[in-house]
């Protein structure tokens, strides 16, 4: 894979005040932001490894931008589809700020010889920004034209391909602003973790109905595709054979036939759109609201509780293993699978355009 140094424009941690609130504004509001001089722009390229901390654990991944070819060429793998209009509002997003506020978020495979020359480069000259409590983000800066130029020519030998974590409509905007200017545009900023810095949460669902859905109706109908018995709590599922419902404040724990897992080889939301949303409750009107990892199951029982015309469905993360084996044989898992741990913060680091 092709990679590149850049000069970056970083935020100036005198000026900001509030990091958490800067960076959670920095979204709407980036223009007035560079305009009054929150930004500075590094003196030399560089690439740079990447350090986010997260109740305690440290994550490193590392920040560069690739050629844009790499994605138009199909070397950068989606895991979902995209829509076109959002593709366009991202486009029309870049253009207007001149800028990639925010990294694509890449994962590879390990690689001993990468990590081994992120330990090499390790130094002092560190910026660090408090995103809370619990999440620190800091910047290593590598500036030294030879340990860059190792660092290219190992991405070269060693990354054939990525696989998009986060950012899918940011990445395909690309082929939109190639049309408009392929000089301006032949770098995208990225930033590659690898699989084992990343973690994957599930993507949780609540089915809302038009009407009031009771326990034993849904039980009836998720009996044609499951085993399903009450248990008294929560159980979070490791694997993609089983998941848990919440109605009508009684937990069920469900195992789907062992035909159907045959079927189709992606996670069990696989499995649950095609036979529970597309086969189970087409004759019932309903809503279906998507639950990030980050939210405690607790807080997905209040809000059901609060629709009262609703369920909530808790599936096991997807496993690396069961993802990329999908991916690599050319196909996509549904909308809204994964949710991938730590989050990338708009305007930690900026490429300007």
């Amino acid at each position: 894979m092709q990679i590149a140094s850049f000069r970056p424009l970083i935020p100036d941690s005198k000026k900001i005040g509030i990091p958490k609130s800067f960076f959670t504004t920095v979204k709407d509001q980036y223009i007035e932001y560079r305009d009054n001089g929150y930004f500075e722009e590094a003196d030399k390229d560089q690439v740079i490894i990447y350090d986010i901390t997260l109740n305690g654990k440290v994550h490193t991944g590392f920040i560069c931008c690739i050629d844009s070819q790499e994605i138009t060429q199909g070397n950068v793998i989606r895991h979902e589809n995209t829509l076109k209009e959002k593709e366009v509002l991202m486009m029309k997003l870049i253009k207007d700020r001149q800028a990639n506020i925010k990294p694509i978020l890449l994962t590879i495979p390990n690689s001993k010889n990468i990590d081994k020359w992120v330990k090499s480069q390790r130094s002092k000259d560190t910026i660090s920004y408090a995103y809370g409590k619990s999440e620190l983000h800091t910047l290593t800066p590598v500036t030294n034209k030879k340990a860059i130029k190792e660092i290219i020519n190992l991405f070269d030998k060693e990354v054939p391909r990525a696989y998009i974590a986060d950012g899918h409509h940011r990445c395909f905007s690309i082929d939109y602003l190639l049309e408009k200017d392929p000089v301006k545009y032949s770098k995208v900023l990225v930033v590659f973790f690898p699989f084992s810095d990343l973690m994957i949460k599930p993507y949780n669902r609540i089915v809302e109905f038009d009407k009031k859905m009771s326990a034993n109706a849904l039980v009836k109908i998720l009996q044609d595709f499951v085993s399903i018995k009450q248990v008294d709590r929560f159980i979070q599922s490791d694997t993609r054979k089983r998941f848990c419902v919440y109605i009508d404040s009684k937990w069920y724990s469900c195992q789907w036939d062992k035909e159907l897992l045959k079927r189709i080889d992606g996670g069990s939301l696989d499995l649950f759109n095609h036979h529970i949303l597309n086969d189970g409750l087409y004759r019932h009107p309903h809503t279906t609201h998507y639950i990030q990892g980050d939210t405690a199951p607790k807080q997905v029982v209040k809000t059901v509780d609060k629709l009262k015309n609703s369920a909530g469905f808790f599936f096991a993360p997807l496993t690396y293993d069961r993802l990329i084996g999908v991916l690599d044989t050319g196909r996509l898992v549904v909308p809204k699978s994964t949710y991938f741990e730590p989050r990338m913060r708009n305007g930690v680091v900026v490429q300007h355009l």
